[in-house]
């Protein structure tokens, strides 16, 4: 099922989730953020042909919403960092507290940079502060994006990400079955007034319904399935390399690829 379709299904009817996980800058989920720094650059080949490393997957989507200058949402690029960044899309007298907020935290957060790729695309920040040009400035919704192409795009970007930075794709792949949910603001609250946020979801205390498109949550599920079939092809043919045992071992892989793992410790054992 394509992702147009699978927004539509919980337009018709709502879903009630009973094993959730929320994720997000401000979540114990937060590697699987699109604002979070990742430890090594990934890369990415824009729609200008030219291919890129990011510093987050933030980065490389926005990049893409301009006519221009992608260039500057890349490594080594003006826009590229919290700290070369923050200064360029907020008033000076907000910088400091910005880079605390959104820098790592003592509890393992990973720095948020993402959040001056976020900012970069409000168009009073893009025309007036950074000089460049919007392809769109409408707000992104179901009926002002292709929800399909955006979708493959982010998968694109989200799996250079992952199989870059194996202990992100290890945290991923940690959360099992659970449906994800980007967390957002005052989701159930825009929805309930029939202004459904796009992105992010919310499970309601009240009904137990999910409000909110929750496309990101869509889009991360797709890539986590793609990942789990690609670590059970490994298993089966052999070509996983000793480092990733440690991670291997915690990982909630389908039943194939935990009998896979089962065939492949006896044909060990046997060796020796």
């Amino acid at each position: 099922m394509n992702f147009s379709d699978i927004l539509k299904s919980r337009k018709e009817k709502p879903l009630v989730p009973t094993n959730f996980l929320y994720f997000g800058s401000s979540s114990k989920c937060g590697e699987l953020s699109n604002f979070a720094l990742c430890p090594i650059p990934f890369e990415y080949k824009g729609s200008d042909g030219q291919t890129r490393k990011f510093h987050t997957s933030e980065h490389a989507y926005q990049s893409e919403r301009f006519r221009e200058g992608m260039h500057r949402f890349a490594v080594g690029g003006d826009l590229s960092t919290l700290k070369s960044g923050i200064p360029l899309v907020f008033r000076a007298h907000d910088v400091q507290k910005k880079l605390k907020h959104y820098g790592p935290k003592a509890s393992g957060r990973p720095s948020m940079d993402g959040i001056v790729a976020k900012m970069a695309v409000k168009p009073a920040i893009a025309n007036e502060r950074l000089k460049m040009t919007l392809k769109s400035e409408a707000c992104e919704t179901t009926e002002t994006i292709d929800v399909d192409s955006i979708g493959a795009m982010f998968i694109e970007i989200l799996l250079s990400k992952y199989r870059t930075n194996p202990t992100y794709k290890a945290r991923l792949l940690e959360t099992g079955d659970s449906h994800l949910i980007e967390t957002g603001r005052l989701v159930e609250k825009r929805a309930r007034e029939g202004n459904p946020p796009l992105w992010t979801g919310y499970v309601s205390k009240v009904d137990g319904v999910l409000y909110g498109s929750n496309f990101q949550g869509e889009i991360q599920m797709k890539v986590r399935d793609i990942l789990r079939k690609e670590a059970a092809s490994q298993l089966v043919n052999g070509t996983v390399k000793r480092p990733f045992d440690s991670v291997k071992d915690s990982l909630d892989i389908s039943p194939s690829a935990k009998k896979a793992r089962k065939v492949e410790q006896r044909s060990e054992e046997q060796k020796e």
